[in-house]
């Protein structure tokens, strides 16, 4: 329940005692317990450049994908049952406009949500098209050996293409084939590959 973390909102982890909320804290708190620095081998300017491509993914691109599940009419009765489904009959007719109702309300405070369905796709087709650029032809963001910014572009591209949600950012990535390269090349390096997902 991403209310009952420290920030109100997921994702959060507890670890012992310990409670954390928001990724980039989470990363923080786990990247110094345990002593590791996944970024050791880039150069400051590397560096730089993924906390752009990290705010550029966490603060824009994400609402862009929320906005195409919660609010598009396309994949809303979708979102609605695998989010609700399982409640009972009552709640569930109560329950999702009203959770769907505070999702549009977040994303008009964020500024997103005033913007019209052209114009949020425009923006995400722009983002993922600004990954793809400087992916290029690498096998991951900064070159030979993924980093921390792998982890973040990985979990948004692949939650873009594999989930069935139609939109056009989901017509952009996979228009890029390094994207599709890259998303496959990362699940199969930490999850080990799949076959589900040759037909895709």
């Amino acid at each position: 329940m991403p209310r009952q973390g420290p920030k109100g909102k997921g994702p959060y982890i507890e670890d012992g005692e310990v409670r954390v909320g928001d990724s980039t804290l989470i990363i923080d708190y786990l990247q110094a317990k345990h002593g590791i620095d996944l970024d050791a081998g880039l150069s400051s300017e590397q560096r730089a450049i993924s906390a752009a491509f990290q705010t550029l993914i966490e603060e824009h691109l994400y609402w862009v994908i929320v906005y195409n599940r919660w609010i598009d009419e396309r994949n809303w009765p979708n979102v609605s049952k695998l989010f609700f489904g399982r409640l009972p009959p009552l709640l569930r007719q109560t329950v999702p406009p009203i959770a769907r109702r505070v999702v549009g309300r977040q994303l008009h405070a964020q500024g997103m949500g005033r913007h019209t369905a052209e114009e949020i796709y425009a923006f995400g087709k722009r983002d993922l098209a600004a990954i793809a650029d400087y992916l290029a032809d690498k096998p991951f963001m900064h070159g030979e050996a993924p980093s921390l910014i792998d982890a973040c572009a990985f979990a948004t591209i692949a939650n873009i293409v594999e989930p069935p949600f139609e939109s056009p950012v989901r017509e952009e990535a996979r228009r890029h084939a390094n994207l599709l390269s890259y998303s496959e090349r990362m699940r199969d390096t930490y999850f080990g590959p799949s076959r589900d997902r040759t037909a895709r």
